[in-house]
Parts: structure tokens; C-alpha cells; sequence
């Protein structure tokens, strides 16, 4: 009888440490983030994410949940949140949501941009990402990820047209320069290309990829007009002498060389 009893008495003593625990927690819990505004919540939130610390970043959310905010700032960061997160489907839906609140915000459409890029849509991926830029959104990862998608997909009108734009008030932004002179040589126009690489000469003496571009243009023009060949072999050259990084160029440019000399 005095085992049993002892037994119940023991097994009320570890449920109550055991609660006592829990409310422990709980009221730590409560205490962490009781007097913290909802404004720096989110100020935390967005420095979480900038650092990908995304623990952290979902704990603050979550606290601004609980106390059901729900406005512009917090479905932005829930939507960036999902997007570190490679749920590209719940990332996709909470901006879907926001476009349709604010179709004319550039980070809005800047995020639909980089889902849509993703997702392999890029058709739509070039539609929100314009739509970003025109509407102010003017970082660099927009302006590579555009160029990147525009040049591998061949549509260069649509590239050209984008690469001046920049251009305007970035003139000596080279790798512009050189996509555009890369879209107007693949779109025909070899001289309008070489124009541009000159040009891009002028304002970055030391820039390789200006003298590949001009090296690959000039070899393929060789291939119908030997006239070109010293100029071919000049231009790519210098990329040579200029370029230590971008290996499969370095191996382009030995093998244009190469079939130069025979």
C-alpha cells in the first residue's frame, strides 16, 4: 500500500514539474516579444531575410500573425520568406494576391519576375520584370537576371530596346554595352555591334569582354571576307591578355585562333 502511495506521489510531482515547465516557457514566450512594436517586427523580419537567417525571420512573422497584422508589409516579407524557401508555389500565390492589389508596385512585380524566371515561365519572368524596371525598380540582379533571359531566349529586339534604355544614364556600364552589341550582331546588324564595342573601348580600355565580342564578330565576318582576319586575331588577343577568368571564352577564343591561322 505505501509503494503505491508513494507511487501516485511521484507521478504527481513530475506532472507538475512538468507543467510548471510548459508555463515557463509560455510566459517566456510572452515576455520575448511583449514590448516590441510591430514596427521593429518587421524591421527584424527584413533584416533576417536580407541575412537568410529565415528561423528567425518566420519567428518574427509568426509573432506579427498572432497579433494579426496583415497589411502590405507583412505579405511582402511572407512572400519573400516562402521564396527563400524555394516554396515557389506559396510564394507565387501571396504575390498573385498583392498584384492584384498593387499591379504597379515594382517589388511586387520584381518578385513575380524572379518566380516566374524559376518556374521557367520566362516569357511572363520578362513581362513583370519590365514592368519592375519601368515602374522605378532599377537593382542590379534585375537588370543581369532581364539581360540573362532576354539574350538566351534570342529575343533581341525586345533586347536591344531594354539595353539602350539602360544605357542612358549608365553609358559605361560595359557588359550592357557588350550584350548589345551581341544582339545587334545576332540580329544582323554586324557594324552596329562593332559600333558599340568601340564605343564600350572608349569608356573601358581594359574591359575583356569588349575585345572577345569584337574578336568573335570580326571572325566570323573572316569567314567570308579573309580582309578581317587581322582584326579577328587582334581583338581576341587582347581578350587574352586581359581575360584570366571566364575559361570557356579563353578556350573559344584559342579555338578561333587557331582556325585563323590554317
Amino acid at each position: 500500500m505505501r509503494k503505491f502511495i508513494t507511487s501516485i506521489i511521484l507521478i504527481f510531482l513530475i506532472i507538475s514539474c512538468t507543467q510548471q515547465k510548459t508555463n515557463v516557457k509560455k510566459e517566456t514566450k510572452v515576455d520575448k516579444f511583449q514590448n516590441v512594436e510591430n514596427e521593429t517586427l518587421v524591421s527584424l523580419s527584413k533584416d533576417s531575410l536580407k541575412k537568410k537567417k529565415l528561423k528567425e525571420a518566420k519567428e518574427y512573422l509568426s509573432e506579427l500573425k498572432e497579433r494579426e497584422v496583415n497589411n502590405y508589409d507583412s505579405e511582402i516579407l511572407w512572400g519573400r520568406y516562402y521564396y527563400a524557401k524555394n516554396n515557389y508555389n506559396k510564394s507565387k500565390e501571396i504575390f498573385k494576391n498583392l498584384y492584384t492589389k498593387y499591379p504597379r508596385n515594382s517589388l511586387v512585380n520584381y518578385y513575380m519576375g524572379l518566380i516566374n524566371n524559376d518556374q521557367k515561365f520566362y516569357s511572363a519572368a520578362v513581362r513583370y520584370f519590365l514592368k519592375a524596371y519601368r515602374n522605378g525598380y532599377r537593382s542590379r540582379s534585375l537588370i543581369l537576371k532581364l539581360t540573362d533571359i532576354l539574350m538566351r531566349e534570342g529575343n533581341y529586339p525586345r533586347a536591344i530596346s531594354f539595353f539602350h534604355d539602360h544605357l542612358k544614364n549608365n553609358k559605361k556600364d560595359p557588359y550592357i554595352r557588350y550584350n548589345l552589341a551581341m544582339a545587334y550582331y545576332y540580329s544582323g546588324k554586324a557594324q552596329d555591334g562593332i559600333d558599340q564595342l568601340k564605343l564600350s573601348s572608349y569608356y573601358n580600355k581594359n574591359y575583356p569582354l569588349t575585345y572577345y565580342g569584337l574578336g568573335y564578330i570580326y571572325y566570323n565576318l573572316a569567314k567570308n571576307n579573309s580582309s578581317y582576319n587581322y582584326d579577328a586575331r587582334r581583338y581576341l588577343n587582347k581578350f587574352l591578355k586581359l581575360e584570366n577568368n571566364r575559361n570557356y571564352l579563353i578556350k573559344r577564343a584559342k579555338k578561333y585562333l587557331k582556325n585563323l591561322r590554317r
